[in-house]
């Protein structure tokens, strides 16, 4: 027993000895790594610091929430952050030294919608968030978009801003709003049309023959510096046989708009210059496996850190796939940039489709079943970063089957092509305001 007594006195005396031990935090930058004293002293000189001291210190916090939650800790501390510089030096900072910050991304899935859409189907079904997205929204990152005045339908994203329509209206209502934020405004009623194709306050119209040669579309343009809309007409080459579509994912580049022409040889698509008024056409790669039927799903196109990038991926066995990314070359032709021979992941029997990573040219996003995947290419990798609640690719049916005189009911899940749209938000430094009453109207 008095052995045991004496250990227990040793353990006690040994976890004292490690509690007044001091903790130790490296920081590292460019010019040396050196040691800090513990967080006690750090607050002291926090709380000491003169105010210009204050200012640099806090310029260097990873996001602004890091930023709005230390104004919150004291006056002092709050006056430093409500400066009228703070702010643009805060976005100064971090886009001169852009290469030791991550920019927090997030990237909603929904199913695309056709002409005669079901809301609760258009519902987001899946959100990725980035470790920094995260951290950004907080407990928010569960309810999406519930702060909006009606159910919404996301039609464009750019940035950190949405462009939603009202459920009530969809092709009447339109409102721009920033999730984090939870700050939006009403758009001016949009002029009657049918709607195809959206990008940000941009609504690409259903196009038309104009003659032989030609096929136009006409683009219904919001300019929050006028605060109207206003309407032009485009024409563009058009193709020989052409698959009528009523939707289109949009892609902004760039200040460039692109979209997949739908036609029956999927070869090529529309770029749309919106500033300088010109509409042209791109054709696809020559080795581009032009298959419509191989085509849904399995091909994307997405801006990957400011360059557009086109993915396709087509089966050569049960078990063998190919994934090809091209990137496009001074907006005239495109050069291959991966040919990838993979497998598909284990436990798993179809792809859905895929997405690129709009901050990461090494990482594109796949949907296998109903899970998500990273795959990472030039590791050759994997990685498992979600699961879907509801399967795409597959409608759930009821049949009913007379079994010795009872009905009973059987679930049966019918494979049909589908296609889902993505939407990435690439959130900035300071979050980008949205006022109610934009003051340029």
């Amino acid at each position: 027993m008095a052995r045991i007594r004496r250990r227990e006195t040793e353990i006690k005396r040994t976890r004292k000895k490690k509690n007044k031990s001091k903790l130790k935090v490296k920081v590292e930058d460019d010019f040396s790594a050196n040691e800090y004293p513990d967080f006690e002293q750090v607050s002291k000189f926090l709380k000491n610091a003169h105010e210009d001291i204050l200012f640099e210190v806090f310029l260097r916090l990873p996001n602004c929430r890091s930023a709005i939650l230390f104004g919150s800790i004291c006056r002092r501390w709050h006056s430093v952050i409500s400066h009228p510089k703070f702010i643009p030096n805060f976005i100064r900072h971090h886009h001169d030294e852009q290469d030791r910050y991550s920019v927090p991304y997030t990237i909603l899935f929904r199913r695309a919608d056709d002409l005669f859409f079901d809301m609760q189907c258009v519902q987001p079904f899946c959100k990725l968030f980035s470790e920094e997205s995260k951290f950004l929204h907080g407990k928010g990152a569960s309810s999406y978009l519930d702060f909006m005045p009606s159910s919404v339908v996301i039609r464009a994203s750019f940035a950190d801003l949405l462009l939603v329509a009202s459920s009530g209206r969809p092709g009447r209502d339109y409102y721009i709003c920033n999730p984090l934020t939870k700050q939006w405004f009403k758009l001016p009623e949009a002029p009657r049309g049918f709607q195809t194709g959206f990008a940000l306050v941009v609504l690409i119209h259903s196009s038309a023959h104009i003659g032989e040669d030609c096929f136009a579309f006409r683009a219904t343009i919001f300019c929050s510096k006028s605060g109207k809309w206003s309407q032009s007409l485009f024409s563009y080459p058009r193709a020989k046989k052409v698959r009528c579509s009523d939707y289109v994912d949009v892609v902004t580049c760039n200040g460039i708009l692109y979209w997949r022409e739908y036609t029956c040889a999927f070869d090529r698509i529309v770029a749309f210059d919106l500033f300088n008024d010109q509409c042209r056409v791109i054709d696809f790669p020559d080795d581009f496996w032009s298959v419509w039927q191989n085509s849904y799903g399995k091909v994307h196109l997405g801006a990957v850190c400011g360059e557009l990038r086109l993915l396709q991926v087509f089966s050569t066995n049960e078990d063998c796939f190919v994934m090809k990314v091209w990137e496009l070359n001074y907006s005239t032709s495109w050069d291959l940039v991966h040919e990838i021979y993979l497998k598909r992941p284990r436990k798993t029997n179809s792809m859905v489709g895929l997405t690129v990573h709009p901050d990461n040219s090494n990482v594109v996003f796949m949907i296998w079943d109903n899970h998500v995947f990273q795959y990472k290419i030039k590791e050759d990798m994997y990685e498992k970063i979600d699961k879907l609640q509801v399967f795409i690719n597959a409608k759930v049916d009821w049949l009913l089957d007379h079994l010795d005189g009872k009905v009973e009911k059987i679930k049966l899940v019918v494979n049909r092509h589908e296609r889902f749209s993505t939407f990435p938000l690439l959130h900035p430094a300071w979050l980008t305001p949205v006022h109610s009453h934009p003051p340029s109207f």
